[in-house]
């Protein structure tokens, strides 16, 4: 995506040229092209209260898929890109949807825009990581996966966006794509990442720079009523399993197919 306006440069008709002014607060219908097979579609824009107990964005995509956070802790990053983004300023900020997003799927994809405070992906600390976003079939336990970042040694030049898997109670990465020191995503710019499962084959992209292409056995996910899709933790509760993520996320997207 050359000129960051969100269009692969595919099927940008303007690829180097950011002509996308039509829709600013991201309220708007995507094109047919970005909308095929979205089944969740949060922009970020606009805080929603959701029984007064909790709060968060609705679906886009109208799945009926809330991104929700139970601590009504949550703020709005200004400085998004195009308009208004989430803002994670606290350890205990995250945002989950359900679990029925994923239940069943042996391909989908999910796509964000994040904006990571320069320095704070740390050294890993005893495999626990960065998170990005898990998915788990219950609330409170390892998740199946997550997508987290980590930087593999003190002084090291490269810094890892990992796929990590549970083992029993301990969190396993099962591979890792490394990025150079220029590239790092903790640099306080807005970063594109994309994850796309399409049965065993996982591919990840960094703006739109594939970072690793993997075969690795993993059939559909199941889930449960207390099932989550969990963005910027680990799990979707304060102080347990995961590092929370400090920064910023907007125009999360996840696609079935």
């Amino acid at each position: 995506d050359t000129d960051l306006d969100g269009i692969p440069d595919a099927i940008d008709p303007n690829p180097t040229v950011n002509a996308v002014v039509a829709d600013p607060d991201g309220n708007n219908n995507l094109p047919a092209s970005l909308a095929t097979g979205l089944t969740g579609r949060w922009d970020c824009e606009t805080l929603t209260s959701f029984g007064g107990t909790s709060h968060g964005f609705v679906d886009l995509s109208g799945n009926d898929h809330p991104l929700k956070h139970a601590a009504l802790g949550l703020s709005l990053d200004t400085a998004g890109m195009i308009s208004k983004g989430v803002k994670f300023d606290a350890d205990g900020d995250y945002m989950s949807a359900p679990g029925s997003l994923v239940s069943g799927l042996s391909s989908f994809s999910v796509s964000m825009w994040v904006k990571l405070n320069q320095g704070s992906i740390q050294n890993k600390p005893d495999n626990i990581h960065t998170s990005l976003f898990s998915f788990n079939t219950a609330l409170d336990t390892y998740p199946e996966f997550t997508l987290s970042l980590y930087k593999s040694a003190a002084g090291s030049p490269t810094q890892k966006i990992s796929f990590v898997r549970s083992i029993g109670t301990s969190l396993s990465v099962a591979w890792a794509g490394e990025l150079p020191q220029s590239s790092w995503i903790d640099d306080g710019r807005w970063r594109h990442i994309a994850l796309v499962k399409n049965g065993n084959n996982f591919r990840l992209f960094v703006d739109g720079v594939k970072i690793k292409d993997i075969n690795y056995t993993l059939g559909a996910f199941t889930s449960t009523a207390n099932g989550y899709l969990c963005f910027g933790k680990t799990v979707p509760v304060a102080g347990v399993i995961g590092t929370t993520l400090k920064g910023s996320m907007e125009r999360l997207r996840f696609c079935s197919s």
